[in-house]
């Protein structure tokens, strides 16, 4: 079976480029790797123009309702013992409104909103090489999740978008990627935040942001300035009550020591 577009890669850009291509009467097949809901903590806000772009591709505004979005309406920032907060600009003379989630239930609808497509083809699978011939490339070959033989996908036009740690972005690119600092998480319950409905940006030794990703819960994005992720345990905690703690609006206190106590510690690095 043959496709307009083969797309490698079912996370934000593979979902909504597949639909978009299959709404305009494409032939398109997404591949992903792994298709259980993913545990990561990447591009959870998504800014006005993304949210009206979404809508303009036909995503239903009950979808952010269906997965506990929450509306941000701006963003609040702290330097110096200093604060103020800077509304969104409107879009076309309306409120603009960003949306914060977790990653994994957004990654979740928005496959849902590709399937949706009659013209679209979601699978499981691993792809192993790309079909090139003459310096082009024709397609994929993958091997279905369950299955052991390999599948040919030949198609007019193939986009690799399967994330950070692509399997063949050495051979598409000449990227290469350095290790400068690592983002710490962190996930907050029922922070007190200083402003409702805005993402908070701490400017200081180490910058760090805030931000409400669903009714009920913050996520903390903390830089950390080395080449390697802070270890486990009492270098850790040492570093998020001296560092970070202190920098916080005391009302947000509660939450985070909680946080720090409880949630499983996640870093990813910064290239």
């Amino acid at each position: 079976m043959s496709f307009d577009v083969c797309i490698v890669g079912a996370g934000v850009v593979g979902c909504t480029l597949g639909h978009a291509l299959a709404k305009q009467g494409r032939k398109v097949l997404v591949i992903e790797r792994d298709l259980d809901e993913p545990d990561k903590f990447i591009g959870e806000l998504l800014q006005p123009g993304g949210v009206e772009a979404l809508h303009k591709l036909g995503w239903p505004k009950s979808a952010f309702e269906e997965i506990d979005s929450p509306e941000v309406s701006g963003y609040a920032l702290f330097k110096d013992g200093r604060e103020f907060s800077i509304p969104y600009e409107q879009i076309e003379g309306k409120v603009a409104i960003g949306q914060g989630f977790r990653y994994g239930k957004f990654i979740g609808r928005l496959r849902k909103f590709l399937t949706d497509q009659p013209n679209a083809t979601l699978v499981g699978g691993k792809v192993t090489d790309l079909l090139e011939a003459e310096e082009s490339v024709f397609g994929v070959e993958y091997i279905p999740n369950g299955e052991t033989e390999k599948v040919s996908a030949p198609a007019r036009l193939t986009v690799v978008s399967d994330g950070g740690y692509s399997t063949f972005r050495k051979g598409l690119s000449n990227t290469d990627r350095e290790i400068r600092s690592y983002m710490l998480a962190l996930l907050l319950e029922d922070a007190d935040l200083p402003y409702p409905g805005h993402g908070h940006v701490f400017i200081g030794k180490q910058p760090f942001l805030a931000y409400p990703v669903t009714s009920r819960h913050t996520r903390m994005l903390i830089d950390f300035p080395k080449d390697q992720p802070p270890k486990k345990g009492e270098e850790l905690t040492n570093f998020l009550m001296t560092e970070i703690r202190d920098a916080l609006p005391v009302q947000m206190h509660p939450s985070f020591d909680h946080a720090v106590k409880t949630y499983p510690f996640k870093a990813m690095p910064s290239c």
